[in-house]
């Protein structure tokens, strides 16, 4: 099982690449890119640029908000918050990239393929290093 603590730390200073929704299956899914630090998270092959894979499921509500940003800009994540406060709870998951934001509630996260665990709140908040950089890919 993975902590929701390292997932809060992984998705903080990530830049969203790609994300999709499957409705009657209750799920949305995101992938996000680490190439700010070293990671032993999943890579594409051929690229050295570390991935971040999560999954919402038993998904119970989904907000987006552009938030004034620029349309095409990439979303690098500068604050992230993810919450259970009882075995049992829905999780409560937010995402901000500077003004777009994401959030939600769903019965299970998944990261990598493992389901992530624990009871607590975990928030990053610092400034993400540097510009978001347009994936080449």
């Amino acid at each position: 099982m993975a902590g929701f603590r390292e997932m809060c730390d992984a998705l903080h200073g990530a830049t969203l690449e790609h994300h999709s929704a499957h409705l009657s299956a209750r799920t949305f899914a995101m992938t996000f890119r680490r190439d700010d630090r070293a990671s032993t998270h999943s890579t594409a092959a051929g690229d050295s640029a570390p991935r971040v894979e999560m999954r919402l499921e038993d998904v119970r509500w989904v907000r987006w908000s552009a938030g004034g940003g620029d349309a095409g800009a990439p979303w690098r994540i500068s604050a992230a918050g993810i919450e259970r406060l009882a075995e049992g709870d829905v999780w409560r998951i937010y995402l901000n990239a500077g003004g777009p934001e994401i959030e939600g509630a769903c019965g299970r996260i998944v990261r990598d393929g493992e389901e992530v665990d624990g009871v607590g709140r975990a928030y990053r908040s610092a400034p993400a290093t540097g510009p978001a950089e347009p994936y080449p890919g």
